[in-house]
């Protein structure tokens, strides 16, 4: 039976069913909701207005928050880039899962500055995130929720969005101990890469993939002491050190 079927069928029959439907599209584990197998039933080229999908999605979370006491269990959540993802589905399941430690967030484009700071409130046990395409209006507000609320995030991921100098400075201000940094399909500046790494001195790694600044365009940058400083390495099998700004200059 396809996830479709399961969705907009099955799910319909009653209560008990549409738990079992969920329990085999959405729980990939005891702590993990992956909402990934809904894309298809969410898209708005079905002939369906954004308010009607959007309707059923919450259909679903509340059908899904049945199970209190499993939800306050969830540690892990992805949410897949087509999904109609609103203030409202964010802080409804951010509300009841207080544990959640490794969000996913690539359906960014509707969730307000507001609908951000209610829910990330409740996630401050959150230690890896990553977020897709924001609405430029509201980096500042995010970048600086994230960094009150969060105190334990260490691996920070952004994902189809234009990093210019300003949103680089935000993140290497408020989020000066991350470890992990990973950019994909991101457009950066030499000056914006140059503000994150030498402000973020816990940075280990900063992955880089299918950007628009470097050559090659996907890339691993790691970190390594040479005696005081901070050098950094390029790629996993090269030997030669460098500084920020001969790094810098070998990516460009």
């Amino acid at each position: 039976m396809k996830d479709k079927e399961l969705v907009e069928t099955v799910s319909c029959v009653c209560s008990s069913w549409r738990l079992v439907c969920w329990d085999i599209l959405l729980w990939k584990s005891e702590n993990t909701l992956d909402f990934t197998a809904l894309k298809r039933s969410c898209r708005r080229d079905f002939c369906e207005s954004y308010h009607s999908v959007a309707t059923k999605l919450m259909s679903v979370l509340k059908s899904i928050a049945f199970e209190e006491d499993r939800l306050t269990s969830v540690t892990s959540m992805v949410f897949h880039w087509a999904l109609p993802l609103s203030d409202k589905h964010l802080v409804y399941l951010a509300e009841r899962s207080p544990r959640l430690q490794r969000l996913s967030l690539y359906c960014a484009k509707r969730i307000t500055d507001r609908g951000f700071s209610r829910a990330i409130r409740n996630w401050k046990a959150i230690e890896e995130m990553s977020l897709g395409s924001l609405d430029p209006r509201y980096y500042d507000h995010i970048i600086r929720e994230i960094g009150i609320h969060c105190k334990k995030l260490q691996v920070f991921c952004l994902c189809s969005l234009e990093l210019n100098e300003y949103f680089a400075v935000l993140i290497a201000e408020n989020l000066r101990y991350l470890k992990e940094l990973g950019l994909q399909n991101v457009s950066i500046s030499r000056a914006s890469l140059h503000a994150i790494l030498s402000k973020c001195s816990k940075l280990v790694t900063v992955s880089i993939t299918d950007c628009g600044i470097a050559e090659p365009k996907n890339v691993e940058i790691r970190s390594t002491k040479a005696g005081y400083k901070i050098k950094w390495l390029i790629g996993t099998e090269t030997e030669e050190v460098h500084s920020l700004n001969s790094m810098l200059d070998a990516l460009w």
